[in-house]
């Protein structure tokens, strides 16, 4: 358990929280574990190169029946896409 709640990094992912992740079709899946607070979710993933054309990765904001409640432009820092965690909101899918 991490009751500091200072941020780990396992592999590309550091969050202080608890987050599943799923690679689908077209997207990777977060899931954060229910019962957690507000937590930052940093991931790391390979960001096209600025010659290629097309919209910027994009962040879909899930219900539990996986309905999107909201779309915006993923947020870059760094090299990794970051996430602020809303308790009410059941699930993430970065859009490919």
């Amino acid at each position: 358990f991490n009751t500091a709640g200072r941020p780990i990094t396992f592999d590309r992912l550091t969050t202080a929280g608890a987050v599943r992740i799923t690679k689908e079709a077209g997207g990777t899946l977060l899931t954060p574990l229910p019962g957690g607070g507000r937590f930052e979710i940093r991931l790391t993933v390979e960001r096209p190169p600025r010659t290629v054309e097309g919209p910027p990765r994009t962040l879909e904001v899930l219900s539990e029946s996986r309905e999107v409640l909201a779309r915006e432009p993923a947020r870059w820092v760094n090299g990794a896409i970051v996430i602020q965690r809303d308790p009410s909101v059941f699930a993430y899918r970065i859009v490919e």
